[in-house]
């Protein structure tokens, strides 16, 4: 059997209470936030973090100054074991090329080794940016 609430002392008791009753925001594990944002392609979508959406919006720039033909936002890659890597944006270049583009604020191995499954497989080298 578990513990009374009432033999927890006052600080336990109210953190425990505040738990139970899901109070407060609860913070990403990386500390991004969830961030809307319309493409001028016509598609809305909320972006994993305000720093993908920055992305998007300078995809779009892209696109007005002719720089850009098109680009799409989380591109599957599908991996053994029934994995999937999902790229942030794939892009249509003016000139003719092709990039697929991951945006991270913070890289985890599992993100490190399902790029280079994705250039094995592929043949595609992701483009990482950063902040």
């Amino acid at each position: 059997m578990g513990t009374s609430l009432m033999q927890l002392g006052p600080a336990a008791r109210a953190q425990a209470i505040a738990q139970i009753q899901g109070e407060g925001p609860k913070r990403s594990k990386y500390g991004n936030h969830k961030t809307p944002y319309k493409s001028r392609q016509g598609f809305k979508r909320t972006y994993d973090s305000a720093l993908e959406a920055r992305h998007a919006a300078q995809f779009d720039l892209g696109i007005e100054t002719g720089l850009i033909k098109w680009w799409l936002p989380q591109v599957p890659f599908p991996l053994p074991g029934k994995v999937t890597y999902r790229a942030d944006f794939l892009v249509a270049w003016a000139d003719g090329r092709l990039s697929v583009i991951d945006a991270k604020g913070h890289d985890t191995q599992s993100s490190i080794n399902k790029r280079k499954q994705v250039a094995d497989l592929f043949g595609i080298e992701v483009e990482l940016v950063r902040k």
